[in-house]
């Protein structure tokens, strides 16, 4: 059976580069909370802009839920780089301990 390699560098770039994505993500949709100024439309358009706010707001929770989401799964992976990293890092003191394996 074929081994494979795992990276903690690629884990860990790979989590930074999510939270980093997320961050843009939460920064524009903050941006939208004063989108619609009930003015802007006139008189006419006024029962237009309740009707965007509901459906601007259930997007902004969705997305909301989605950049959750992404700061779950950056995490998981900076958990999973540790454990990684941690097990490297106890295989090379259990090898240095035996007769020989400070070489």
């Amino acid at each position: 059976m074929a081994g494979f390699t795992v990276s903690t560098d690629a884990l860990h770039k790979h989590a930074k580069d999510i939270d980093n994505y997320m961050v843009q993500v939460e920064s524009a949709v903050h941006q939208t909370d004063d989108m619609f100024d009930i003015y802007t439309f006139g008189v006419f358009n006024m029962v237009l802009i309740p009707l965007l706010n509901i459906w601007i707001g259930t997007a902004k929770k969705n997305i909301k839920s989605a950049v959750q989401l992404g700061q779950v799964l950056s995490d998981g992976l900076a958990k999973v780089q540790g454990k990684y990293d941690g097990a490297d890092n106890s295989g090379r003191q259990s090898f240095g301990n035996l007769p020989g394996g400070n070489r």
